[in-house]
């Protein structure tokens, strides 16, 4: 078994859903990257949102590289931060009128990416190469 290949198999499928992803985006003129896409869609999903909360969903993330993502977003008009009623410390995200207008977009792009990925994969291969996926993320976990 060729340990590194299989490394780099999965850097080269990301990158690949990365470019179709972003494709799919550029179709709707939207001026946002499929990490941005992640991001306004998770707000879209939740009551309250932190950028505390958006690192512990996106654990990929850095600090600095969302607060970078944030910034553009809300230079782009994609979301507005304000204080926390409970904490004046804490800025909560929203998305704008703008973002509201593009979440669907963005969702049934990364629906269809994500169809397409899988489109002549069986039920059993998927759940198998999930099982796979996690051992080796709870591998790589014990490095980090």
């Amino acid at each position: 078994m060729d340990k590194i290949s299989v490394m780099l198999d999965i850097k080269r499928i990301n990158g690949k859903i990365h470019k179709a992803l972003t494709n799919g985006i550029k179709k709707y003129n939207l001026d946002i990257t499929p990490v941005q896409g992640r991001i306004l869609m998770f707000i879209s999903e939740e009551d309250e949102v932190t950028a505390t909360d958006i690192l512990d969903k996106f654990n990929s993330i850095n600090k600095s590289t969302l607060s970078e993502i944030l910034n553009n977003l809300e230079k782009n008009k994609y979301i507005d931060r304000s204080e926390a009623t409970h904490d004046s410390r804490k800025k909560i995200i929203v998305l704008t009128t703008k973002a509201k207008e593009v979440i669907n977009l963005l969702k049934e792009n990364f629906e269809w990416v994500a169809k397409k990925v899988v489109d002549d994969v069986s039920v059993s291969e998927y759940e198998q190469f999930k099982n796979i996926l996690s051992k080796m993320e709870r591998n790589i976990d014990e490095l980090c």
